[in-house]
């Protein structure tokens, strides 16, 4: 189907057997043009290996023509460039959202960790304040137990001890 629409016939492959008792493999077209030939000693061989070399001249002889006549390079470099600036463009417009998203969450931090700090601060004043009244209610007490007793409350405690 290649060489019908590169040389516009068909191919034949003829097997021939030399003197020497190889064979050899020829391809050529339907009138007489020999495109090339492969010999072995073996018959499968030598017309695989012929077939193959008649395929790669003929595609490239075909891909010669194609590249000097056709746009496709063009088309292909078009196409691929476009494709590139697509995905330039999709990470581009991930890397915002990622960045978006980074901003979020560190305002997010930042609220979070002030929160935090105005509970601590408050913590420390009630603790403070609890420390003091602590502090006032032994002073208290201090200077309670340092009072002398009178006379009523020390016979009553005499008289709880007996």
């Amino acid at each position: 189907m290649l060489a019908r629409s590169v040389f516009g016939n068909r191919l034949q492959i003829v097997m021939e057997h030399t003197p020497e008792g190889l064979n050899k493999a020829i391809v050529k077209l339907k009138n007489g043009f020999e495109i090339t030939y492969a010999t072995s000693k073996s018959y499968r061989y030598a017309k695989k290996k012929a077939g193959k070399e008649a395929l790669r001249i003929i595609s490239n002889l075909n891909l010669r023509h194609f590249e000097e006549t056709s746009d496709y390079y063009e088309r292909l470099q078009k196409r691929i460039n476009e494709e590139k600036q697509k995905h330039q463009e999709s990470v581009r417009q991930k890397n915002e959202e990622r960045e978006k998203a980074r901003l979020i969450r560190k305002e997010k931090v930042k609220r979070l960790k002030e929160i935090q700090d105005e509970k601590r601060r408050l913590a420390k004043l009630e603790a403070k304040k609890r420390k003091a009244e602590k502090v006032k209610l032994a002073a208290q007490a201090a200077a309670k137990s340092q009072r002398p007793l009178s006379a009523k409350k020390r016979r009553h405690l005499e008289d709880k001890k007996k």
